[in-house]
């Protein structure tokens, strides 16, 4: 240690002698000690919205009892995120993918929709987005969450859902060449018994060859697709003890490895986060297996949801997120005891992979157990997933500054991560409610009298013209196209 820090001084020396010969060389130049970096454990600093926003009132990330019945809500909540264009066709459900001009989403498979399945949008235009085609192979019909675009070989995957007929469970691959008219590649049932697998998540590996899916939170079964005419079951992989059962997950650059995210309502009883490698598949060895190469959890979540592999700076995390708090539905419960009430996202430490490690927690004001009492009587306490998270999503995950996070009642909050031990929130946007407009794809009909949308779905960033834009989706307004309003926040993060 002793080495270490002379020759650290003695760089410090070195360099002021130059700074001395030259002030050119040391413009911009710091020898400050590194920022702290101490894992951010509460919640995040406030936004700092823009003139004509209609912002929340109560907490960070609450909807009060005001705004939902004196109107503000009907209007919508926003921050520095303002609407450009819509298609709210029959509603959403839970997933959205893209690539080019076009995004894909999933509906709810109500006998009542015109046009079940897949809404395939336009979006060239960003203030007048349509409808061009709706995927209707049988696992299209409710994907849940399984949903996925491959960008590298321009398919599009799902697998059919428990919520629908997927004790099958079908599988549907669909080539997006030409995004606003897929064309069908092949439609099957998995060969296996009646009950063995059922379809509720999934991951294409970025290669585009295997798709990866999830039977929450049971078994993880890997199908390759490098014909996508022909897709073949690789293997239904049941975990010794439940650790690597999946609710959804995600696959490195390099596909060998899956980050699990492990359902504390799973056999093994653990919430968090498993990396698994998963190189057999990828190098297409003979009698291929996952293997654990470490595991993550936490007692602060209940149902770990979603990851993504990110790099900020340089260095690998994984982007989290917990779909339900500790007490999974009894938020009341859970700030009797002094936990969260809600799920909420994290970004973890991947560096060394066989010791990921937490480095700041994503929380909002209604995350702290600390603020329960300003919540008693909110409805969302007494909802089932209320406030908590559901899907993140980073700008660029090789380059990763801002993160959108769904949060069901709380809608799309926006992150600026670019100091992972030091986030902050830059934006949000809560969709108008639309209570009584009983849309039949939309997902949330069977919640009466809603005084809230809920917003589940991926979201996308996308700049182009001059306006970094962000694509979403929530059950009653179905495709929405935002724009960030507020150059203060929204500055050059490219």
């Amino acid at each position: 240690m002793q080495t270490k820090r002379a020759g650290r001084h003695r760089v410090l020396i070195d360099l002021s002698l130059a700074c001395a010969a030259s002030v050119l060389l040391c413009v911009g130049t710091s020898t400050a000690a590194p920022k702290d970096q101490t894992p951010w454990t509460g919640p995040v600093p406030r936004a700092h919205c823009g003139p004509g926003d209609n912002t929340e009132s109560g907490l960070q990330g609450q909807t009060t009892l005001a705004e939902r019945l004196g109107g503000a809500a009907a209007r919508g909540l926003n921050c520095n995120l303002q609407l450009v264009g819509q298609f709210q066709g029959e509603g959403a459900y839970h997933a959205q993918a893209w690539t080019d001009v076009c995004s894909y989403y999933s509906t709810a498979d109500s006998p009542l929709q015109q046009h079940p399945g897949v809404a395939v949008i336009d979006v060239s235009d960003p203030a007048h987005p349509h409808a061009t085609d709706y995927l209707n192979a049988p696992a299209m019909l409710q994907t849940w969450e399984s949903l996925k675009v491959s960008e590298e070989r321009k398919l599009i995957a799902a697998v059919e859902s428990e919520g629908g007929a997927g004790i099958k469970p079908g599988f549907a691959v669909y080539d997006i060449s030409d995004c606003r008219h897929p064309v069908l590649k092949a439609a099957i049932d998995l060969p296996v018994p009646p009950g063995t697998i059922k379809g509720h998540a999934g991951a294409i590996s970025p290669d585009g060859r295997t798709y990866y899916g999830a039977y929450y939170p049971v078994s993880l079964y890997v199908i390759d697709i490098a014909d996508p005419s022909n897709p073949k079951l690789m293997l239904n992989w049941v975990p010794p003890g439940g650790i690597g059962a999946p609710h959804d997950l995600s696959i490195s650059e390099d596909n060998t490895r899956a980050y699990i995210m492990n359902p504390g309502t799973g056999a093994s009883g653990k919430n968090g986060l498993v990396v698994l490698d998963v190189s057999d598949f990828h190098f297409r060895r003979p009698n291929p297996q996952p293997r654990v190469v470490s595991t993550l959890f936490w007692p602060d979540g209940g149902i770990a949801m979603t990851s993504q592999p990110i790099r900020i700076h340089g260095k690998h995390y994984i982007l989290a997120s917990d779909e339900l708090g500790p007490m999974l539905t009894n938020h009341v419960s859970a700030c009797a005891q002094g936990l969260p009430p809600w799920g909420f996202p994290r970004l973890i430490d991947i560096e060394d992979e066989k010791n990921p490690k937490t480095v700041s927690l994503l929380k909002l004001e209604i995350d702290d157990p600390a603020n329960c009492g300003q919540l008693a009587n909110d409805p969302a306490m007494t909802g089932s997933f209320g406030y908590s998270a559901h899907y993140c999503r980073a700008d660029d995950p090789k380059n990763t500054k801002l993160v959108a996070c769904s949060r069901h009642e709380a809608g799309v909050r926006v992150f600026d991560v670019s100091d992972p031990y030091h986030p902050k929130e830059v934006a949000y946007y809560k969709p108008p409610v639309r209570s009584g407009n009983n849309l039949p794809g939309s997902g949330i009909n069977a919640v009466a009298n809603h005084t809230f949308d809920w917003s589940k779905s991926n979201s996308r960033f996308l700049k182009r013209n001059g306006v970094r834009e962000l694509w979403i989706t929530s059950a009653d307004n179905g495709f929405q196209v935002l724009k960030f309003t507020n150059r203060d926040e929204d500055d050059d993060r490219d």
